[in-house]
């Protein structure tokens, strides 16, 4: 081996501007989380005025729940 060349533990030192980029990442992923449950949410307390308004059945209520799903799946194939 070369004398310039030090062999020992690998550290990585992340540099003093990027140190909250981690924490940037955390508060995106909470932030979806919440917006997502948040929908859920949403969308279980306007049932009964959705489905009387346009007359739909339980069952066609059910799948405008699964309009997104839906939707995801077709651009992920």
């Amino acid at each position: 081996m070369p004398a310039d060349i030090q062999v020992g533990p690998a550290t990585t030192r992340v540099p003093q501007s990027r140190r909250w980029l981690p924490w940037v990442v955390t508060a995106m992923v909470v932030g979806f989380a919440i917006i997502n449950w948040a929908d859920k949410a949403l969308l279980g307390l306007v049932a009964q005025p959705v489905i009387q308004e346009f007359g739909l059945t339980a069952a066609q209520f059910g799948l405008l729940g699964l309009g997104p799903v839906s939707a995801s799946q077709v651009e992920a194939s």
